[in-house]
């Protein structure tokens, strides 16, 4: 059954929100419908959806990290959630992976499973260029190192 799945940012972070194609919330998924969290006390945002031909649905966008050598930093991030929103923990470190690209603002804008159920996110990291940043996970979640040497182009 096809679902539409809106994503947006909250006071609680990265809320999911699934509806039925009837256009109710899917009760099935999360609470009622919606799932609401928020992966540290830094903010979090999704910037895209994919899901995968098991139900599946992956998360890619950024997350806030600070500390005193960069205060104001983001590094690319992807969640997995099982079919029925809970987080799926056979994916990174229970159901999240946090990638630091270039030290500085990093991005995840677009995300997309592969036929082989590969992971390919793309987005930009930027310290003091930008630039363009392609990386590929294998579908636990690591990062596939045959994808140019190391999974980050």
């Amino acid at each position: 059954m096809k679902k539409l799945i809106l994503s947006f940012v909250s006071a609680f972070g990265c809320v999911l929100l699934v509806f039925s194609q009837a256009g109710e919330f899917d009760l099935g998924f999360a609470t009622n419908g919606i799932y609401a969290s928020q992966i540290t006390d830094m903010p979090d945002e999704a910037k895209a959806i994919a899901i995968q031909p098991d139900g599946k649905i992956v998360t890619s966008g950024y997350i806030g990290r600070s500390g005193p050598e960069n205060p104001s930093a983001e590094d690319f991030y992807l969640r997995r959630f099982n079919a029925d929103g809970s987080p799926d923990l056979t994916f990174g470190i229970d159901g999240i992976i946090i990638q630091d690209v270039s030290g500085g603002l990093d991005a995840s804008w677009d995300v997309e499973i592969q036929p082989d159920g590969k992971i390919v996110a793309a987005g930009f990291g930027w310290q003091s260029w930008e630039r363009a940043v392609v990386m590929r996970f294998n579908s636990d979640g690591s990062i596939d190192s045959t994808f140019s040497g190391d999974g980050i182009a």
